[in-house]
């Protein structure tokens, strides 16, 4: 939400992060989004690292450059454009998802190879 994103702006202003800070995504694609948005617009942006967790994350969110957060009208209706700096997949993290996420995630993988 963009309440959460201010919350995480407020403590990264209080720690002092500057122009140098890399921030880390470590999850799935709702954390990659909120962490690429505020790495987005944190002053004027600076870098950060995506480290999916999810197989649709994996496959889809976390090379995208789409970042967004939801709003009570609507799923990513505020966002930018944001590519991490890098993007790690540890396949180990499929072994901790349920068989509804990997489903989603094998839709992804299909969706990316028909385009």
């Amino acid at each position: 939400t963009r309440e959460m994103k201010g919350r995480i702006e407020d403590f990264m202003l209080r720690e002092k992060c500057d122009k140098g800070t890399v921030l880390v995504a470590l999850g799935g694609g709702v954390i990659g989004d909120m962490i690429g948005f505020v790495a987005a617009t944190y002053y004027r942006g600076i870098n950060f690292i995506q480290i999916p967790t999810t197989l649709l994350s994996m496959v889809d969110s976390s090379v995208g450059g789409k970042t967004a957060v939801n709003t009570p009208f609507g799923k990513n209706l505020i966002g930018a454009f944001k590519q991490p700096v890098a993007v790690y997949v540890d396949m180990a993290f499929l072994d901790t998802i349920d068989d509804r996420n990997m489903a989603n995630g094998m839709a992804g993988v299909i969706k990316s190879g028909l385009t």
